[in-house]
């Protein structure tokens, strides 16, 4: 009798998952994406401490201007002597506009090794509300610039969701010390999507800043184009 009573909460009686059971595996997830994401960040900065690595986390409390909703995102990651490097990050939002309560997340995780003259590979995991974990293993290069951080990324296999091959380009300035600069660029090339971020911020007292991000989504088979303008400050730890 036990059985057959999960049985029909997990399948309904036409085959259909009810409400209360979706928001019960919502939950599920979004509670293993936020202990996952916090345990990679405390990893990030305790391994510099026992292994010569250089670590940081920022938090990033923020408001979206269109969709008119909180937003927060965390990120942090360690650069090891070895050349191994680690990054991670998660934005945690409401999944509806005009909404105060939290309940989206969206996260990557991604460990790079270098192998030679700023050539390298890459593992990615991404997951999120309402979505299957993306992995994304493949190569990146970085280039040789002086004043610019610059890497180019190739993932040829994304497995787990829709399959895809995606291009991502990364770059990072900062001018005087002062103002922040940074713009992430991702093409999905079988699914013709793209998405990409641009930041500008001032930097003031070592650990606090405050500016503006603008995410935009793009699909080019559709021509539907998604802009979220954010405004934020960042904590840097």
């Amino acid at each position: 009798m036990i059985k057959q009573t999960q049985k029909e909460l997990e399948n309904g009686k036409h085959g259909q998952k009810p409400k209360l059971w979706e928001r019960m595996k919502r939950k599920a997830k979004l509670f293993t994406a936020k202990t996952l994401m916090i345990a990679g960040l405390a990893g990030g900065l305790a391994l510099p401490a026992s292994a010569k690595a250089d670590g940081w986390a920022t938090v990033w409390p923020g408001y979206s201007t269109t969709a008119n909703r909180p937003t927060l995102r965390i990120e942090g990651g360690a650069s090891f002597d070895s050349g191994t490097s680690f990054y991670a990050f998660g934005d945690f939002e409401p999944t509806e506009k005009n909404s105060m309560r939290i309940d989206g997340f969206y996260g990557a995780a991604r460990v790079s090794q270098s192998v030679y003259n700023g050539l390298g590979l890459f593992g990615e995991m991404e997951m999120g509300t309402g979505m299957q974990n993306i992995y994304k293993p493949g190569i990146y290069y970085a280039l040789p610039l002086e004043d610019w951080f610059v890497q180019l990324r190739l993932a040829p296999w994304m497995m787990g969701g829709k399959e895809d091959v995606q291009l991502a380009a990364y770059m990072s300035k900062t001018f005087g010390g002062v103002l922040s600069t940074e713009l992430l660029l991702k093409a999905n090339l079988l699914s013709q999507t793209m998405y990409w971020e641009f930041a500008a911020d001032i930097l003031f007292a070592e650990r606090f800043s405050v500016g503006s991000q603008l995410r935009m989504f793009t699909d080019f088979q559709t021509g539907h184009t998604d802009v979220t303008p954010v405004a934020r400050v960042g904590v840097r730890f």
